[in-house]
């Protein structure tokens, strides 16, 4: 059951207040200069034709509301055609948008109602990897060459490489490929910074398959934004290069798509998932977000702790207890700002579909003064679906579409955070 809204108004009187907060104006579109962004995880939004799965025309539908709360951007995570096994991350076609949320047109809609509001519409693009039922992945699979064959990273099978899969079946080549996250997500070859000479499949960033493969993503940047985008997050933007310790290659790589997005498409803005504003934001995206899994952002609300009544272990700064400390947070972030301040922005979002919601373990006072401080911040404010309203992570429910992954941090429950919008009291909200 929802209480109304609690967060509407500090909402409201943040996108009023960040404008004049951000002082050295960075480079990048000027609609970013008082950019409030709204994530929504269309799958769980609005439900416009009563299948049980939120749709783009239910987005379209709520584009009044979005801006009530005081927010003019939004981000959409993946809507492309995909067998969902993981949320839409793992994309069978990039072109084409899923028919459970409607149509190519229908996103063209979506962005033209959203342009007449004065909002923006970014889409999520996974640009490092695919799914297994992508044609791309189906013909580079083939066991004879074609254009496709090197356009993933694919390994001899004798030597079983750390990681890599095999894809088995009648006419497959008998190599395994490297995935990029989980195992039916197979990675695209944008190349190794340094190639082993002693490994022949490490192909340098020169090779033509990795070209073609950085021309197919500036292509699928084009198309949408053709069709009325007004920009990219990307996901893992760290993840295309291999070998890259310095991350000098991959930060090429995105400054020679910034330098495009600047020449055709000034006003496109690009967003990093990379957690890492000191190396994304030279490399060309002009937001970067502090993620809550990166340490100065857990010790300032500690989503993965352990929560004892009202007590976090261990302690983050924002817990009525007290025993956080803000001071590592701090020395973190101003070293970020110093290096960033005139050249892009620091996001640092309420959460998003991957980690609790603020609400965990806490109470509507703790939750008004978190978002207090992340709504004044100098940076680009993201409000993830559901926290204006301070709606509750669920860590029960059931798993859905790679919801639960398991790894050194142990397991982590992401569908209690992606449950449906609660427009009403009814059932089914």
């Amino acid at each position: 059951m929802i209480r109304g809204c609690p967060l509407i108004p500090i909402l409201c009187f943040a996108s009023q207040a960040i404008a004049p907060l951000r002082a050295e104006i960075p480079q990048g579109p000027s609609w970013l200069q008082t950019a409030v962004f709204y994530q929504v995880y269309p799958q769980s939004y609005y439900d416009s034709n009563g299948d049980g799965i939120g749709d783009l025309r239910g987005i379209s539908a709520k584009l009044d509301y979005i801006s009530s709360v005081g927010c003019n951007a939004i981000w959409i995570n993946p809507i492309f055609v995909s067998p969902f096994g993981d949320a839409g991350y793992d994309v069978a076609d990039f072109y084409r948008v899923d028919s459970r949320y409607g149509t190519n047109d229908d996103f063209k809609n979506l962005c033209a109602e959203a342009h007449k509001r004065g909002m923006r519409v970014c889409l999520d693009l996974v640009a490092g990897h695919t799914s297994i039922l992508n044609e791309w992945f189906r013909q580079s699979a083939l066991d004879r060459p074609n254009s496709y064959s090197n356009w993933y990273i694919w390994t001899p099978a004798a030597e079983n490489v750390a990681g890599s899969q095999p894809f088995p079946g009648e006419h497959h080549r008998s190599e395994r490929y490297l995935p990029n996250f989980f195992p039916f997500q197979p990675a695209l070859n944008y190349g190794y910074a340094q190639p082993d000479p002693r490994e022949p499949w490490q192909l340098p960033t020169t090779d033509p398959a990795c070209i073609e493969v950085r021309e197919e993503l500036k292509k699928v940047m084009k198309f949408w934004l053709d069709l009325g985008a007004d920009g990219f997050r990307v996901d893992l933007a760290a993840s295309l290069i291999r070998n890259d310790p310095d991350h000098h290659v991959i930060s090429a790589l995105w400054r020679y798509y910034r330098a495009w997005l600047d020449l055709e498409y000034p006003e496109a803005v690009l967003i990093s998932e990379w957690s890492d504003p000191a190396v994304a934001i030279p490399a060309g995206f002009h937001i970067d977000s502090l993620l809550q899994f990166r340490e100065p952002y857990r010790i300032l609300l500690g989503p993965e702790s352990r929560i004892d009544g009202n007590a976090r272990d261990p302690h983050a700064f924002f817990e009525r207890a007290g025993g956080g400390d803000i001071r590592a947070f701090v020395d973190d972030y101003l070293r970020y700002y110093a290096i960033t301040k005139t050249r892009g922005y620091i996001s640092i979002p309420t959460g998003n579909h991957d980690t609790p919601r603020p609400t965990w373990g806490r109470n509507e006072q703790d939750v008004r003064t978190i978002f207090a401080m992340l709504l004044t911040m100098p940076g680009v404010p993201f409000i993830y679906y559901g926290d204006e309203i301070g709606m509750k992570f669920l860590p029960e429910v059931p798993n859905k579409e790679g919801g639960t992954l398991r790894g050194s941090l142990g397991e982590v429950r992401r569908c209690g955070s992606r449950t449906p919008m609660q427009w009403s009291k009814e059932r089914n909200a």
